[in-house]
């Protein structure tokens, strides 16, 4: 069970992921975080083949240990990969002291902005805020929970969203973490790390927007998956 669901995870994945590399990465340019973009700086200065390697790469490198073997990387895929974790890591260590350090009220008006969005756009049977500044979301696919999160207390960035699947059995996430900067496997989650008062109404109709999408990819993802075991809550690598 646990391989099925990250082969297909894998290629949710794949397919957001290069719909963004032929479309020129529309939703991406709409999200000001530093993940995203130092994405694109790194993509303007690749030529069209290194593009596709570094995006194909990325993916592969970000499947599960239990898949990994299936979606091996290129050497050049690896050199791409590699230096743009580097250059990643440089990028959000960077900001670390500025972003996201504006003022309160702005994490207070996107998240006022974010609620009612999110009112209309699911059939939601939990809405949660929580002492930890997260806005959470629950959402029913089957016998299968979605948890749309919406974190605005991070101390580097003014919102950041993705969500997790669990089955009700069990209390941790099956799947955690679907996002756009997940599928493009650059960060955990989606975070906007910029944003000022103009933005807030683009910055939370955009993470709606993505809720959307990801909510139906999801709903795709888990039909007809079978109840996952204990065992494929525990997975551990082979020996030998």
């Amino acid at each position: 069970m646990r391989n099925l669901f990250e082969h297909k995870r894998q290629a949710l994945a794949l397919t957001e992921a290069l719909s963004e590399l032929q479309a020129d990465f529309p939703r991406t340019r709409r999200i000001p975080g530093v993940s995203a973009l130092e994405l694109l700086d790194t993509l303007d200065s690749l030529s069209k083949s290194d593009k596709g390697d570094l995006i194909r790469g990325l993916v592969c490198a970000a499947a599960h240990p239990c898949i990994r073997d299936a979606y091996p990387l290129s050497s050049r895929q690896q050199e791409l990969v590699r230096a743009f974790r580097e250059s990643n890591y440089r990028a959000r260590h960077d900001v670390w002291s500025t972003a996201g350090k504006g003022p309160r009220s702005l994490r207070t008006t996107l998240r006022k902005e974010v609620q009612p969005l999110m009112r209309a756009a699911f059939p939601l049977t939990r809405e949660n805020w929580s002492e930890s500044k997260v806005l959470s979301y629950q959402v029913q696919e089957a016998a299968w929970t979605v948890n749309h999160i919406f974190d605005f207390g991070k101390s580097s960035a003014y919102m950041a969203c993705h969500a997790d699947v669990f089955w009700p059995a069990f209390p941790s996430p099956f799947g955690p973490n679907f996002s756009l900067m997940t599928c493009l496997g650059v960060a955990g989650e989606t975070a906007w790390t910029h944003v000022d008062e103009g933005g807030i109404e683009e910055a939370a109709a955009r993470a709606v927007e993505m809720a959307i999408h990801f909510g139906q990819s999801i709903a795709e993802l888990l039909k007809d998956l079978p109840a996952p075991t204990p065992e494929d809550y525990v997975w551990r690598p082979r020996r030998g």
